[in-house]
């Protein structure tokens, strides 16, 4: 047998197993199952704007406490060992919903507080779980307590579980950036005020989702050059992500919280779908 026969047989046989024995590796491959599938993402378009609208004035104190309102409006619940606020308007149909995750040493019932009016006038449920320690721990907004939450509030309306939101201020806003890109659950978007995590932290998503991020060119605590890192890393995992400046804001949300809301609410019911 010549050496051209014995390679063009071997050329051929080696097609042959390649045919008969790829499909099958390829179903004996194991599935992990992951918190949130990492993908090769395509990056995400990044907007970097100035938002001077969005200024108020500077309180002439540095002090909050929630309102007597907002007090009277939020339901305190209690399951498992776990406390949260919600505020659900009356009406018939059903209602997107807002999870709100608050600032280190605050409660649900601070955020709840800032977004109250928007919920009244657009109609939608906010829910705002307490973190169990000062700071958010990663682990701590399970699958679980994210479907008690939802589950408790469609108690008292019908939810439109296919629009859930995600905001968080300062660890909060930290936290909720972690969970869009890292976590799978049911939100649709994200919008942060005060805060991100450090660019390391995301990493390519494979279903990436719409975030924005509000600072303050003032911030004490999150500055805008590591703000524009983050941005950076979250566009390339694979997110839209917006970063709006506020020209002289600090990082005082009790001031500038009901003005952010409502802007939040505004680019985050673009993300919305419609049955």
């Amino acid at each position: 047998m010549t050496k051209l026969r014995l390679a063009t047989l071997l050329t051929l046989l080696c097609t042959l197993l390649i045919i008969v024995f790829l499909p099958r590796l390829r179903q004996d491959i194991p599935f992990t199952s992951m918190p949130q599938p990492v993908g090769i993402a395509q990056p995400g378009q990044l907007d970097i704007v100035k938002r001077p609208d969005l200024l108020v004035p500077s309180p002439s104190e540095y002090s909050y406490s929630p309102s007597a309102e907002a007090t009277q409006l939020a339901s305190k619940r209690d399951a498992n060992g776990r406390t949260w606020y919600s505020f659900v308007p009356a009406g018939d149909t059903a209602a997107p919903v807002v999870l709100l995750l608050h600032g280190a040493g605050r409660d649900g019932l601070s955020m709840i507080d800032m977004w109250k009016d928007v919920a009244k006038t657009h109609d939608m449920v906010l829910i705002a779980p307490n973190s169990m320690a000062q700071i958010w721990d990663k682990s701590e907004l399970s699958a679980t307590l994210v479907d008690k939450m939802l589950s408790d509030a469609s108690k008292s309306r019908a939810i439109d579980g296919g629009n859930v939101f995600l905001f968080g201020h300062s660890n909060g806003a930290t936290y909720a950036a972690y969970l869009l890109n890292r976590r799978v659950g049911p939100w649709r978007a994200a919008a942060l005020h005060g805060g991100f995590g450090p660019s390391e932290t995301y990493v390519p998503a494979a279903d990436p989702k719409p975030i924005r991020i509000y600072l303050g060119t003032q911030d004490h605590i999150f500055g805008v050059t590591a703000a524009r890192r983050s941005a950076v890393s979250l566009s390339k995992s694979g997110h839209r992500t917006d970063l709006h400046l506020i020209p002289g804001h600090s990082h005082w949300f009790y001031a500038i919280g009901p003005k952010i809301a409502q802007d939040s609410w505004e680019w985050l019911q673009t993300t919305r779908t419609f049955d």
